[in-house]
C-alpha cells in the first residue's frame, strides 16, 4: 500500500485514497504513516523508497558502452567570459537603471564591451 492507492477502509468501510500523513514530535519529523482520507484511521506504515532506477540505468548504460561511469564533468576556468558589465568598475547601478559611467549611456549587465575595466 502507498499514498494515492485507493482502497476499501476497513474502518469506515467507504471507497477511499490512502494519505501519507508525518509523525511529528515537536517540531521533527520522526516518520509518517498512512491514514483513510474520509475518517483518519490508520491504516498502516509506508513501504520503503525503492532504490532510484536512474543509476541502474546509468550502470546499464555504461556497461553497454563500455567505459566507465563518469560521476561529474571537470569545468575549466580559463577567465575568458568576466568581462560584463556588471563586473565593470563603470558600472553604475541604481535602483532604477543601470549606466555605463565611461559612455554616459544605460547598459545591460550582461553586455560587454571594448572599454571593461575589472572592478578593484
Amino acid at each position: 500500500m502507498k499514498a494515492g492507492s485507493m482502497v476499501n477502509c476497513p474502518h469506515c468501510g467507504g471507497l477511499s485514497v490512502v494519505k501519507s500523513v508525518p509523525e511529528m514530535e515537536g517540531w521533527r519529523v520522526t516518520g509518517g504513516k498512512l491514514v483513510c482520507a474520509l475518517c483518519g484511521a490508520k491504516l498502516g506504515e509506508p513501504e520503503p523508497e525503492a532504490p532510484d532506477p536512474e543509476s541502474g540505468a546509468r550502470q546499464r548504460l555504461s556497461a553497454l558502452l563500455g567505459g566507465e561511469e563518469k560521476t561529474e564533468a571537470a569545468v575549466l576556468d580559463d577567465g575568458s567570459g568576466r568581462d560584463f558589465c556588471c563586473n565593470c568598475r563603470h558600472l553604475i547601478a541604481s535602483p532604477f537603471r543601470l549606466v555605463c559611467g565611461r559612455s554616459g549611456g544605460d547598459t545591460d549587465p550582461m553586455a560587454s564591451c571594448r572599454n571593461f575595466e575589472a572592478k578593484k
